[in-house]
């Protein structure tokens, strides 16, 4: 057993050196794609929406848009 807990000390000693350092540009790229998906996660609902509603106004239709939820 003390093998495996020198294995596992080692190998999070590496995620910090190579994954969770600044110098890196591993680090960074991860920063990066995280931010882009959290950005298009929360973002990418309202532009749909707006272009939704912008996309079936144009025909002089007044439009609105609401949560459907579905019960038992």
């Amino acid at each position: 057993m003390a093998g495996r807990e020198t294995w596992l000390i080692h190998d999070i000693e590496g995620i910090r050196t190579y994954w969770l350092n600044p110098h890196q540009k591993r680090f960074w790229a991860v920063i990066a794609a995280l931010f882009y998906t959290l950005l298009g996660f929360f973002s990418a609902p309202l532009i749909l929406k707006n272009s939704i509603i912008d996309f079936v106004s144009e025909d002089g239709k007044w439009v609105r848009l609401e949560l459907a939820v579905a019960t038992d």
